[in-house]
């Protein structure tokens, strides 16, 4: 399994001094270990190593045994990390060892002596006074951006990548079908590996052990229903990433008839990627699509109709936990943040507000420079351009951006959200108002008989944000509901109330100097505001119009 981080780590040992492991799972760095030094067909291993040639230090437990994992007693009177690493440095264990295998080292890492001693360690590798062989292997949870900036520059790093498909689909072989003919096993094993993406085989085996024993130990269609949810909840752990149930579709949304569209054309290619990708077609992946716009007209909406009408998970990145108050860190959160989301592929990769990440200004590094923003900003638009995974990227901004994110090529598209038309208007109040009506399954307190006609609310509300026409509704039956329960309470009666005009006029006349489109600067040198912001942006840039109407 993992064979690149198998060539990855035998070019490491044959020529870097020390070799760090951003890694949690030990034991799957022990299992790689333990092929290094494996005999080859009954001969040497592919080095000429031996398990004699491991030697292990535990933070927990001094020196170990490489395979029982057993303290060392004979070794103990070099239990402390400095005694140890000053013996390695001066040579005093080259009779057999040559891989010295460190584990959470990484805050001892932070001491001056220990930092002497990697260095010094490095200094004499490159003087060749050592075998060619002698390799310090550090294996910590620690990413590389929380260690000592003294000791990064000695380190050569290699991650543990995720399980190619082909390793997946091995692994889900081992695994017996409940009950299904040919092509409906192979399909339930796609599906499973396709759920199985990304994770760590740490993750894997826990998902499949939790799964199987819920299912017989059999697979079926309940078994990638569970192993999903399971997935999900490992994406939670991350704190940067939230999974976010939705059940909002396009029909649920009053007019952006431009933007639904769209993302109907790109669900057929990001529901048939394999074939969309394949030698035949070769279209490249969906990057995603930017959307620019006026607050409350219904950008999180979009988000989740989206990740519903691909029928994949939707998971939102928390802008504000990406900042960190150590040099390095915010960019390194960004990282994992990044690859979480590419472990729960396939996906819809909610960027909420992403301006507060990469608006510039104050930053962590406390220099008052953007170098973070502008660092993180790097990263984050190579990683959409050279990325693999199916995430697909929807980025929402309330404020105006940096340039670099304008540029055409980052996103697929960057739409803009106007404050609704009178046709939108009417759309969205019809939408927002039919959840109250009767139903041939239930009745209802309200009565609509008599609002024969919206033109005059529709009307009245020019201006209105769809969350702002939703507020209008929402008070308006709220005062229904309060009005029922007194004559209940008062005059014991349970008739239905009507509802007319005069209700949602009364309303929209109280808040209509408060709504957000009102939000206008004076004519003075006074800053201008966030709608200005975006009106101005999108005169610029001539973004694509979410809605025909606009």
């Amino acid at each position: 399994m993992s064979g690149d981080f198998f060539t990855q780590l035998v070019t490491g040992i044959l020529s870097c001094p020390i070799i760090y492991i951003p890694h949690f799972h030990f034991g799957f760095v022990d299992d790689v270990i333990n092929r290094l030094v494996e005999p080859i067909q009954g001969g040497s291993s592919l080095l000429g190593l031996t398990k004699d040639s491991i030697m292990e230090f535990c933070a927990a437990q001094g020196i170990v045994f490489f395979d029982s994992k057993d303290v060392n007693t004979k070794r103990d009177s070099y239990a402390e990390l400095e005694t140890l690493l000053k013996r390695v440095v001066d040579g005093k264990f080259f009779k057999k060892e040559k891989i010295f295998l460190f584990k959470n080292l990484h805050e001892s890492m932070g001491e001056v002596k220990v930092q002497a001693l990697l260095q010094t360690f490095a200094e004499k590798y490159e003087q060749n006074k050592y075998d060619p062989l002698i390799t310090i292997i550090i294996v910590s949870a620690a990413p590389v951006a929380m260690l000592p900036g003294e000791v990064v520059d000695l380190l050569s790093v290699i991650e543990v990548p995720a399980p190619s498909n082909k390793e997946l689909e091995e692994y889900v072989k081992k695994f017996s079908v409940s009950g299904q003919y040919t092509l409906k096993a192979e399909a339930i094993r796609a599906d499973l590996c396709r759920t199985l993406q990304g994770l760590q085989w740490y993750d894997v085996h826990q998902i499949m052990r939790s799964v199987l024993c819920r299912t017989g130990e059999k697979l079926t269609s309940k078994t990638v229903n569970l192993a999903l949810e399971e997935k999900k909840r490992i994406v939670k752990k991350s704190g940067i990433i939230e999974v976010v149930d939705s059940d909002v579709s396009f029909n649920d949304i009053g007019g952006l008839d431009l933007i639904r569209k769209d993302m109907e054309t790109k669900q057929y290619i990001f529901n048939n990627l394999t074939l969309a990708n394949s030698q035949r077609i070769n279209l490249v992946i969906p990057r995603g699509i930017l959307i620019v716009g006026m607050p409350g007209c219904g950008k999180s909406m979009i988000v989740k109709a989206i990740a519903n009408l691909f029928g994949v998970s939707l998971l939102r990145l928390d802008i504000s936990s990406l900042m960190g108050k150590f040099v390095g860190q915010s960019e390194e959160n960004l990282r994992r943040a990044l690859y979480t989301a590419e472990a729960a592929h396939p996906c819809v990769l909610w960027i909420d507000e992403i301006e507060k990440a990469f608006h510039g200004g104050n930053n962590a590094d406390g220099d008052g420079s953007d170098n973070t923003v502008m660092r993180m900003m790097s990263y984050f638009l190579t990683w959409m351009q050279e990325r693999k995974s199916a995430v697909y990227i929807v980025a929402t901004a309330n404020d105006a951006l940096r340039p670099e994110f304008m540029r055409k090529g980052r996103f697929d598209e960057v739409y803009f959200v106007n404050f609704p038309n009178e046709q939108e208007r009417r759309d969205i109040f019809s939408k927002k108002i039919h959840r109250f009506k009767n139903s041939n399954q239930h009745s209802t307190i309200f009565d609509f008989t008599k609002l024969t006609s919206i033109d005059d609310i529709i009307r009245e509300m020019d201006g209105f944000a769809g969350a702002e026409i939703e507020c209008v509704v929402n008070v308006v039956m709220e005062k229904k509901f309060v009005e029922y329960v007194k004559r209940i309470e008062e005059e014991h009666k349970v008739d239905t109330l009507s509802v007319v005009a005069e209700d949602f006029l009364k309303v929209i006349k109280d808040i209509k100097g408060s709504i957000m489109s009102k939000q206008r600067s004076g004519s003075g040198n006074e800053e201008k505001t966030p709608i200005e912001k975006i009106l101005d942006m999108n005169n610029i840039y001539n973004f694509r119009p979410a809605s025909s109407k606009n």
